[in-house]
């Protein structure tokens, strides 16, 4: 759930009679404590909350949960219900909304045996989604994103080697100490898709994903695997302009890239499946 959508929960909540109040980053400290003491309170029925308020969120008669944009890891899954353990008597009602993304292809098959495992009624279209993915049905289909004519499969995690992230395959970029600004995602036989167009990569004799797009290479060199959270995954080592006519060569940028895996339903929302 991104920020902006918090806002506009909040305020359509408010329209249908429901006191909502929201949490998030782009709340000042003053803001969120007033605001997690009005729910605490009853005074905002509602509280809706980004990944900001993810742990450490103790209030009491919690009667219900809702998980909007089901998270990567089913630890976070868990902190995310445990919540209605605060309910009356110990008790209360979590209702998760799962939506099939294609960056995150087992995640349904993990949820599935993780509800058997509780011994928890799992849904039938999430046991269809979890098979149609373990006979390749749902990974026949293509990834193409918007602005993107050719329709072209993600990348297998034998193309990718060490820089398979779990099935994931979209990647957060940004420029070094800053925001990130751009993304890119891997597809087969070294196809690449970003924010600014197409792009190729390759891996080099070291193991470094190289990237080209928008006018420039990156050579990237990966610091820390994929292990189902945040932390900055790579770097860049060197960037060169592409040459534009064969006798100009290639210049050096002055440009730290880092970059981290994409592990959300907002980043990855900006793609869509095509048959």
């Amino acid at each position: 759930m991104t920020k902006k959508f918090a806002d506009e929960l909040v305020t359509k909540l408010q329209q249908s009679g429901w006191p909502a109040t929201a949490v998030h980053g782009n709340k000042t400290q003053s803001e969120r404590v007033s605001n997690l003491k009005a729910f605490a309170q009853g005074h905002s029925r509602v509280l809706v909350a980004t990944d900001v308020l993810g742990r450490g969120l103790d209030i009491p008669e919690v009667t219900h949960v809702f998980v909007y944009d089901f998270h990567c890891s089913l630890q976070e899954y868990t902190h995310r219900i445990g919540r209605t353990a605060r309910g009356l008597n110990g008790r209360g009602e979590a209702v998760v909304f799962f939506e099939y993304a294609p960056a995150l292809p087992t995640l349904a098959k993990e949820l599935t045996e993780y509800l058997e495992a509780m011994g928890q009624n799992v849904p039938e279209k999430l046991c269809c989604i979890a098979k149609e993915v373990a006979s390749g049905t749902r990974t026949k289909e293509a990834w193409a994103g918007p602005g993107h004519d050719q329709a072209i499969p993600l990348a297998h995690p034998d193309e990718v080697g060490p820089w398979d992230a779990g099935g994931l395959r979209c990647w957060t970029m940004g420029e070094q100490d800053s925001y990130s600004d751009g993304w890119f995602v891997l597809c087969s036989g070294g196809h690449l898709r970003t924010h600014t167009g197409n792009g190729a990569w390759h891996l080099d004799d070291m193991k470094r994903l190289v990237v080209s797009f928008a006018g420039a290479s990156y050579e990237l060199q990966l610091h820390n695997r994929w292990k189902g959270k945040w932390q900055e995954n790579f770097s860049s080592t060197a960037c060169y302009r592409l040459a534009q006519e064969p006798s100009d060569g290639a210049s050096l940028l002055y440009s730290a890239l880092v970059g981290w895996v994409s592990a959300s339903k907002a980043s990855v929302a900006r793609y869509k499946w095509t048959v």
